[in-house]
């Protein structure tokens, strides 16, 4: 059996039209792990993994203003990922 811790970081930017440009970093956690059996002359096995993306945004900015405008203008992203997979080999 493997199994697989990864972290990332990055800055996402967005720039359009006549919008302002704005910038946000961001954080990915995941962790994931395969199994593969030899059985006879082949490989076979499967594997699974999740990762989270976190980001956080203190632009300031009105491009969305969901509810009330003004005040606070940090916007936090939360996204999952889940993926699976089958292994087969010779």
């Amino acid at each position: 059996m493997h199994v697989y811790l990864e972290v990332g970081t990055g800055t996402q930017w967005l720039t359009g039209g006549d919008s302002p440009t704005f910038s946000r970093n961001d954080l990915s956690l995941g962790i994931g792990m395969q199994q593969v059996a030899h059985l006879g002359g082949g490989i076979n096995g499967g594997n699974l993994e999740l990762r989270f993306l976190v980001s956080q945004d203190e632009t300031e900015r009105n491009l969305a203003c969901a509810g009330p405008c003004g005040g606070d203008t940090t916007v936090t992203d939360v996204a999952m990922l889940f993926g699976m997979g089958l292994v087969f080999g010779s």
